[in-house]
Formats: C-alpha cells, structure tokens, sequence
C-alpha cells in the first residue's frame, strides 16, 4: 500500500486495450469520448518499448500503458517497464504540459503503485528520474520513494533510483 499526503485529485487510470494499443499510433481518434490533452498520449518510445514486451509474452498488465483521466479529459499516461524482475518493477509517468502542477503525477503514481502492489507479485516499485527533474523528483517524493543509487540507463543517461518498499502490514 502506498501512503501519500498530497492534495487529493480525483483521477482514474485506464489502461489501453489490446485493440487501442494496435490503433495508438499518436492518434487520439478512437478516444473521442475524452478530450485529449496535447502531449498525452504515451510517446513512441513507450509504445515501442510496450509492443516489444508484448512479443515477447509479457502479460498486458505490464506492457500496455494506461492512460490518466481526469472527468473526460485524458491528460497524461503512465505504466510499467516490463514484468516484475526479483519482485522489482519499474515505473514511468508523463502528464500533458497544460495539466502539470495540480497533482495529477502524484495522484498517478499512487494508483499505479498501488496496481502494482496489489498484483501480489511485487515487493518493491522503482522509478529512475534525471536529477534536473525536479517535479518528477518531487512526485516521488510526495509518494514515500527514498533515493537508492545513481545509475546509467541503456541510452547512456546518468539518473537517480528512486524505490517505494511495499509495507508488510499494508498500512502506514
């Protein structure tokens, strides 16, 4: 269970079916009941990366990106990088620019997270943020993550690892 204290948000987390993902090209046509938000839609990479995952048999939980939605507005996407590898997964994050400094991420996260927890595969959630990020550092931050190490991802970026342990009682 994650225990965060910032402001609550009333978002909701939906993630992109098998049919979608096939359409999800950048194209928000086959959201026509959400207004989408410019830049949130998930970006090539994370589509690349999810069908990647998905040939090689990941289940869709961990592959498909979900999209955050607020009322009937789409403004922002997140998932996992893969399986849970030893109990640790990886997370990712992006809200649109117009819907940034409202706690949307942090909201995300928590949800996310909790997704994860709940799965009962996983004991540990990480997120790798650049230093400079400051919001995203602070998203982590508002949701209980402690700093681990620096490392270098597979494009040669020096970020911070940043991990929430899942509590043995469930509660804080």
């Amino acid at each position: 269970m994650n225990c965060q204290s910032t402001r609550p948000i009333a978002i909701k987390l939906i993630q992109v079916s098998e049919a979608q993902f096939a359409q999800l090209d950048a194209s928000a046509t086959m959201f026509s009941s959400y207004r989408v938000h410019q830049e949130a839609l998930p970006p090539a990479h994370v589509l690349a990366r999810a069908s990647k995952l998905v040939e090689q048999g990941a289940a869709a939980r961990w592959a498909y990106p979900y999209l955050i939605v607020t009322d009937t507005h789409v403004v922002g996407s997140c998932g996992f990088k893969g399986p849970a590898q030893s109990g640790q997964l990886e997370i990712g994050y992006n809200v649109a620019p117009d819907a940034r400094g409202r706690g949307v991420a942090s909201a995300a996260v928590n949800l996310l997270t909790g997704l994860a927890f709940s799965s009962g595969e996983v004991s540990a959630v990480v997120a790798l943020i650049a230093p400079e990020n400051k919001a995203s550092l602070h998203v982590i931050a508002n949701n209980n993550f402690h700093y681990q190490n620096d490392v270098i991802d597979s494009d040669g970026e020096a970020l911070q690892c940043w991990q929430l342990k899942r509590s043995p009682t469930g509660v804080c």
